[in-house]
């Protein structure tokens, strides 16, 4: 049996100060060079929750499909899409970290530093990341707040100032571009995200 559901997403003053003490954590392990790994989403997630209640202590840092009573069977779904069934989440999340490690790579070897070339490839990169987690929801709640985390770190990776807000959520188009993610297509986040860094003063 999955464990309880983890319902709302309420701005409160703990969030709020877990987040202001995540974000600089985020931002240092970007510019660090250090590759990303599970490990390291995890604890975003532990940290965006400390002092905060929630239905089940094993829902904080793990995935959905864990070896946990509470989340081995916990399936989601968003406006009725299912997230990756939970027996899959570990290795759709194992996969995407690894491409994205490799896409790092591959755009700071063939795209000169400080380029517009550079700053369109990382974009469609933090796009794709960003509607992959959405895609997958691998934990049972704050997968928005933590694609954002995602968008941040690869914009900080490669000096982008920052895109999207993580607390409130983005206002509109956020919420219908994040939705069509769900389907697998990152297009229109891609489209988003370069219209924001076109606004960019």
């Amino acid at each position: 049996m999955p464990g309880p559901r983890w319902s709302g997403d309420p701005d409160t003053p703990e969030l709020t100060d877990n987040l202001a003490r995540l974000y600089p954590q985020v931002l240092a392990h970007a510019a660090s060079g250090d590759a990303p790994d599970m490990e390291l989403v995890c604890a975003w997630h532990e940290k965006m929750h400390e002092g905060i209640a929630s239905p089940s202590p094993a829902y904080i840092g793990r995935f959905r499909g864990s070896n946990h009573t509470d989340l081995l069977d916990f399936e989601n779904q968003i406006g009725g899409v299912p997230g990756t069934r939970s027996y899959l989440v570990w290795g759709e999340v194992q996969k995407l970290i690894g491409w994205l490690a490799g896409e790092l790579e591959r755009i700071e070897q063939e795209t000169a530093p400080s380029s517009v070339e550079r700053d369109m490839a990382a974009l469609e990169l933090a796009a794709t990341v960003h509607g992959e987690w959405v895609r997958i929801h691998p934990f049972v709640n704050a997968n928005g707040r933590t694609a954002r985390l995602w968008v941040l770190w690869i914009c900080a990776r490669f000096d982008i100032p920052p895109l999207l807000r993580i607390r409130p959520r983005p206002d509109k188009p956020y919420g219908t571009v994040s939705f069509s993610s769900m389907a697998g297509d990152h297009s229109q986040m891609v489209t988003l995200l370069k219209q924001e860094y076109a606004a960019l003063p």
